[in-house]
């Protein structure tokens, strides 16, 4: 299996997994500075995959995942915040799955 098939089918195998953490964290939203619930949420998702976790000032941390190989530190960032707007239960494709429970 040629790697491009191999990513392709890890992810499809994680779709519903993935698809549920979204509408989790899109029916708590939290904003900017008080993301306290979705920190926490996502730091026990990084430790279930046994990644070390480094707590920061405020709501957000650094888990690290080492390979144990020389060589160059990929970095990847995230917002974790969300907008305080009033939110719709329909979109241009229908009504939403997930709506914020938070309003």
């Amino acid at each position: 299996m040629i790697l491009n098939d191999v990513i392709i089918e890890r992810v499809n195998n994680l779709e519903e997994y993935l698809y549920s953490t979204r509408g989790y964290l899109h029916e708590y939203p939290e904003v900017t500075g008080h993301e306290y619930e979705t920190s926490k949420f996502l730091k026990a998702e990084v430790e279930k995959i046994g990644l070390p976790i480094e707590e920061v000032p405020g709501t957000g941390f650094i888990a690290t995942l080492d390979t144990g190989r020389p060589g160059k530190t990929v970095a990847i960032r995230a917002d974790i915040d969300a907008l305080a707007m009033p939110e719709s239960e329909e979109n241009l494709k229908g009504k939403k799955k997930y709506v914020s429970k938070n309003e």
